[in-house]
């Protein structure tokens, strides 16, 4: 499971990361990019939390650059050979082989002959950074490449 992370404001606000507070101690701030959610109240569900945009964006980029070199989607690419190999997010009820409710599609790759080709990736169109089912948990070696991404955001431009 991919951890995540909360951090309280002054004004009452929650921000949400994947970035660890190590991680944002060590960068000397939360990057704006690495904020995947706030909430302006304590209580809040799915339709109340203010979803970034720049980080969804950061996400797809993360996903299409690394996805290709993924060990368990080359190994499907292979097994399937040809059409699309789906970017399932891991927190779907029924799991990857259930029937996934089209928010939890992350996005999708063409294959061809049993090789995932990069440049043809597609964000799926109604993926949604978060569910009742709570933020995206990626697969190990996509979260690993996402962390990274994060962290070479570098130092924020202004305090988080």
């Amino acid at each position: 499971m991919n951890p995540v992370y909360q951090y309280r404001q002054k004004d009452g606000s929650t921000l949400i990361s994947f970035l660890s507070p190590a991680d944002v101690a060590g960068m000397g701030g939360l990057p704006r990019r690495a904020i995947m959610a706030k909430a302006e109240q304590k209580e809040s569900t799915p339709d109340r939390w203010l979803l970034s945009s720049g980080f969804l964006k950061l996400l797809h980029q993360v996903i299409r650059q690394a996805g290709p070199a993924d060990g368990g989607l080359q190994t499907a690419a292979r097994q399937n050979q040809k059409g699309w190999l789906y970017i399932i997010d891991l927190r779907t009820p029924q799991g990857t082989q259930g029937q996934v409710p089209p928010e939890d599609i992350v996005g999708a790759f063409e294959v061809r002959d049993g090789q995932i080709r990069p440049e043809t990736y597609q964000p799926g169109a109604a993926y949604r950074l978060f569910t009742a089912n709570g933020f995206p948990q990626l697969p190990p070696t996509l979260h690993t490449a996402l962390i990274a991404a994060l962290k070479g955001l570098g130092a924020p431009t202004r305090m988080i």
